[in-house]
């Protein structure tokens, strides 16, 4: 999520819809910033409420390893990758309270940009594992 932000974020500076700044400090509001020499850090202002992870159950899915430059098979390069299907993810993500406008206002743009676009996450995205799309079901200051 984070470096969808980050993406999404860097998108806007180019646009001249924000500027570094205040993308770098809408990234560190919502992520937070690791500890530096002289300084104690920021914990992230957006938080993961509720997670709750289902399937309908696993596959098995053959595969066979390419050699990279020629994109040709490989000898007795065959195996298998067990994977879950019908994946399903809930999660509740909530803004600390207090929020600035151009902070809430990137989250809502994120929220939308997930909800067109979809996330990837995890192994073999370049094959289709991991593809998830985003549906919301309300949203709240909590």
């Amino acid at each position: 999520l984070r470096a969808r932000a980050e993406w999404l974020a860097a998108l806007k500076e180019l646009r001249g819809e924000i500027t570094e700044d205040q993308r770098q400090a809408i990234i560190e509001t919502l992520f937070g910033k690791a500890a530096e020499a002289g300084d104690t850090g920021q914990r992230g202002r957006l938080g993961l409420r509720r997670l709750e992870v289902t399937a309908e159950g696993t596959a098995s899915f053959p595969s066979v390893a390419l050699n990279r430059f020629s994109m040709a098979p490989m000898g007795s390069a065959l195996f298998v990758t067990e994977g879950f299907i019908g994946v399903k993810i809930e999660a509740t993500l909530a803004l600390d309270a207090n929020i600035d406008a151009p902070v809430e206002n990137f989250m809502t743009d994120l929220i939308t940009d997930l909800e067109q676009n979809g996330l990837t996450l995890g192994h073999g995205e370049s094959r289709g594992f991991g593809w998830f799309t985003i549906k919301t079901k309300e949203s709240s200051n909590a």
